[in-house]
């Protein structure tokens, strides 16, 4: 996210988000329609600045789009400011992540092996856990 300096308006940057190899990463598949995604978000946020040394990636989808808020109004109405991808209008992300459920995490080790992968709601508790075991 990025505030225009003419309007004070925070939107979604759309530009290249490079991985950085060798840092333990968590990565958020989600729908700015999806209610279970608008709950977790803003506890991800919280979570994810406890753990500095872990990159945290999102990827909104359109994948079975509903009526709702556009990621750039949902993020900006909860004042997230995370690194967020624009998936294409085919789902082409959704589709090479295999997405089944939203929202869906991977966590993912520093040698990129994927640790653990959760669909659906997660527990704040449970959260902190995986993304602190991968420090």
């Amino acid at each position: 996210m990025v505030k225009d300096p003419s309007t004070g308006d925070l939107t979604v940057q759309r530009e290249h988000l490079d991985w950085s190899p060798g840092v333990p990463t968590v990565i958020v598949l989600w729908a700015s329609w999806c209610s279970h995604c608008q709950s977790e978000l803003p506890v991800l946020g919280r979570v994810a600045t406890d753990f500095p040394r872990v990159s945290l990636i999102t990827i909104t989808t359109s994948i079975g789009a509903h009526p709702g808020p556009t990621p750039d109004g949902y993020l900006a109405d909860v004042g997230l400011t995370f690194p967020v991808v624009i998936d294409d209008a085919e789902g082409t992300l959704a589709q090479a992540f295999g997405l089944r459920y939203l929202p869906t995490i991977y966590f993912i080790e520093s040698d990129g092996t994927v640790a653990k992968a959760w669909e659906g709601d997660l527990p704040e508790a449970k959260l902190r856990e995986l993304i602190g075991s991968l420090t």
